[in-house]
């Protein structure tokens, strides 16, 4: 009886990792969005500070940033939430059962 309870808990952790997941991956999504509508001025929105997302949801990876060349900074701090969003997709796995 023991055994189940524990198999419902990892479950639900799966469950609940899973959710983290998706939403680090939405928030991820949104920021990208915000940047995008941020730097082309869209909507009348132009705001060079709509990165900043960006930077915080990459972080520690967008600090590598600086070991590129000037112009390709802004395309990997870009691309560095997809580091995390990618290293938790490849945690995300089902508990095991016996």
């Amino acid at each position: 009886m023991e055994d189940q309870g524990a198999a419902h808990l990892a479950l639900l952790g799966y469950w609940l990792f899973r959710l983290v997941v998706a939403g680090f991956g939405a928030l991820y999504a949104a920021a990208l969005i915000w940047n995008a509508v941020g730097l082309t001025g869209w909507f009348g929105a132009a705001t060079p500070l709509s990165g900043v997302y960006l930077l915080v949801l990459g972080l520690p990876w967008t600090l590598g940033a600086a070991f590129f060349p000037e112009h390709l900074q802004p395309l990997v701090a870009a691309l560095a939430p997809g580091i995390t969003f990618g290293i938790l997709l490849a945690l995300c796995r089902p508990p095991v059962r016996d």
